[in-house]
């Protein structure tokens, strides 16, 4: 049985393969995702929250005035300086467990008792969350508020990597002491970063492209067999 492809074989393998790359490429990882990366400090210098925020994350209320993100809050990490290991229980860094993200409108004053002069962001977005560790009994409760924009911010955070960065004066983030759940938001101060992946391959196009090639190859080597039996036959 023949194994070889002629040349016209090798260039239909070689077109189908190159498209099936190109429709990966197109095609984006249904786990891709725009994170955006915040680190601030709540204590002048002293300690440090960092998080991701990943915008992909589909908001599961279901409800016009409530935001509902699971996990939208990830690598998230509470670290202190080395003169300050108190306001971390004793330890440099807490690392916490994925976190739900939850929206709220910004209606008056009374949704903003825990921010201190924060009546800027009346009319804006609430986002509110509590981080737990998952090796001890340590949490954390933060605030993000965003003002008042042309966006649906409630529903959705794919347009929130735009207003951090191009409107960072519009966004305030503030940190609860840690374990703690009385007390104002203590600002944090706002630095943000857009980080973007580029998604590999699934392995369903992968899967693809091999079966396309077996099935262009299978022809050939097919009609090959059939020679090689007619010429025994002949030569009986």
């Amino acid at each position: 049985m023949s194994y070889s492809i002629g040349l016209s074989n090798f260039k239909k393998v070689a077109a189908v393969a190159t498209v099936f790359t190109i429709a990966t490429c197109l095609v984006p990882d249904s786990t891709q995702a725009v994170r955006l990366e915040f680190s601030g400090s709540p204590n002048t210098g002293e300690t440090y929250l960092d998080f991701n925020l990943d915008t992909s994350i589909l908001d599961s209320a279901n409800a016009p005035n409530i935001g509902s993100f699971l996990g939208a809050i990830q690598n998230a990490s509470y670290r202190c300086s080395e003169n300050s290991i108190s306001f971390c229980g004793g330890q440099r860094q807490i690392f916490f467990n994925p976190g739900n993200l939850q929206a709220s409108p910004i209606v008056s004053l009374a949704d903003l008792n825990n921010y201190p002069a924060a009546d800027r962001f009346i009319g804006g977005v609430k986002y509110e969350a509590r981080l737990d560790s998952p090796s001890s009994s340590d949490f954390i409760e933060f605030g993000i508020l965003v003002g008042p924009s042309g966006f649906d911010l409630i529903n959705s955070l794919s347009e929130l990597s735009s207003v951090f960065i191009n409107n960072r004066s519009d966004v305030y983030v503030g940190v609860r002491d840690l374990n703690s759940q009385d007390g104002f938001f203590i600002g944090a101060g706002s630095r943000f970063e857009v980080i973007t992946s580029v998604p590999e391959p699934d392995g369903t196009s992968s899967v693809l492209v091999a079966g396309a090639i077996g099935v262009l190859l299978l022809k050939p080597i097919r009609r090959s067999k059939k020679l090689t039996q007619s010429k025994v036959t002949l030569s009986k």
